[in-house]
C-alpha cells in the first residue's frame, strides 16, 4: 500500500475488504463507478459479493478488454 501512497497498513488479506478494493480500483482508474451506496458500503454478504463482481467485471471488460 505504501507504493500506492495509501497510508493504510494491511495486517492480513482479510483487511482488504470489498469496499477498500473498490476504492483502490476507482482511485487507480481515476473515476467513480456508477454503483449504489449500499453496494459501495458493502455491509451485507450480498453487497460484498456484488461489489467484487462489479470490480472484476470492469477489470475484465474495460481494462483487460477480454
Amino acid at each position: 500500500m505504501t507504493s500506492l501512497r495509501i497510508p493504510i497498513a494491511l495486517e492480513t488479506p482479510l483487511d482488504l475488504t470489498p469496499s477498500l478494493v473498490l476504492a483502490l480500483f476507482e482511485s487507480t482508474l481515476r473515476t467513480r463507478l456508477p454503483i449504489s451506496q449500499a453496494t459501495r458500503q458493502a455491509r451485507t454478504h450480498k453487497d460484498k459479493v456484488e461489489a467484487m463482481k462489479i470490480v472484476l467485471g470492469v477489470l475484465e471488460d474495460d481494462v483487460l478488454g477480454v
